[in-house]
């Protein structure tokens, strides 16, 4: 049975080292995570506008990669690459435009989120904050009732809300030991 009371929000840049980045040092921490989603420990949640966001870093990344606009194909491809994986893990995925409108102000919500969050000094000495788009993802976890939200953005650590951080990270390089709680 699926632990529904983990319920975890994944964010764009977790399935995107996932499934276009195996050399990335957080690949074998966020393979963990979706083994986890598979065995239930936690149930998988996402939206059309992590959909939409990934899009955006794909066509990125395949403009980088090839030093041109990716073809209609390629971007198909990617998309396709991201939707059969969100149904072989079971993934919850929510309509974010139901989810804005079922639950009222939107904007003004993010706007609250940022005010009260706090500024996080990082690892590198540069500090983080929970940005524009990092609290639209925020409201919307919130909104289809997650309670922890998996990410290696450590802009959401200053968050304030009932829906706990769980930031991919890898902590110790020569072990590979990573996950910082409320962190995988």
């Amino acid at each position: 049975m699926v632990a529904e009371h983990k319920r975890v929000y994944i964010d764009t840049m977790i399935f995107i080292k996932h499934l276009f980045n195996a050399t990335h040092p957080l690949h074998s921490k966020i393979e963990n995570f979706f083994n986890d989603i598979s065995n239930q420990m936690y149930k998988g949640i996402t939206s059309s506008f992590t959909r939409s966001e990934y899009l955006a870093v794909i066509k990125e990344i395949l403009a980088t990669k090839t030093c041109d606009i990716p073809s209609q194909t390629e971007i198909t491809q990617a998309l396709e690459i991201f939707d059969k994986f969100i149904d072989k893990m079971g993934i919850e995925v929510f309509d974010s435009d139901d989810l804005a409108r079922s639950h009222g102000m939107l904007f003004s919500e993010c706007h609250k989120r940022i005010e009260i969050a706090s500024p996080i000094k990082g690892n590198n000495t540069r500090w983080r904050i929970l940005g524009d788009a990092d609290s639209i993802i925020l409201l919307l976890a919130e909104r289809c009732n997650s309670n922890m939200l998996a990410t290696n953005d450590d802009g959401f650590k200053g968050m304030i809300s009932h829906v706990t951080p769980l930031i991919v990270k890898v902590i110790n390089a020569i072990k590979g030991l990573g996950i910082q709680t409320g962190n995988i």
